[in-house]
């Protein structure tokens, strides 16, 4: 995560997100942590500090994804990538049991 990304866009990742993690879905008002803005894209790879590139994440997420941009199937070992909350829809990937258990319906990962 960039040391300085400006509060407006602080505000406006955070209010399109829901101030939900745009990753599990998690409610940032439920959470004992305060969420993060992150790089969807991390600045060693090129990206950029703008909105279509940051996404609001818990602590959990943000953490496990670092600056991957992909990951590998133990099976296969084959790199798949990261779900991208920009382009992707949470829905075509993932569904959430009633326990709360996050159930991937493709192969993208998130996080």
């Amino acid at each position: 995560m960039s040391r300085y990304i400006p509060t407006y866009l602080r505000i406006l990742v955070a209010e399109r997100a829901l101030f939900r993690c745009e990753y599990c879905r998690l409610f940032e008002i439920f959470s004992f942590y305060t969420f993060q803005i992150e790089h969807i894209i991390s600045l060693k790879h090129s990206g950029k500090t703008i909105a279509k590139n940051l996404a609001y994440a818990c602590p959990f997420c943000n953490v496990n994804i670092g600056s991957d941009i992909a990951t590998v199937l133990e099976d296969t070992l084959q790199p798949i990538r990261i779900y991208n909350p920009r382009v992707d829809k949470w829905d075509d990937h993932f569904a959430i049991e009633t326990s709360g258990l996050i159930i991937p319906k493709t192969d993208i990962e998130s996080g």
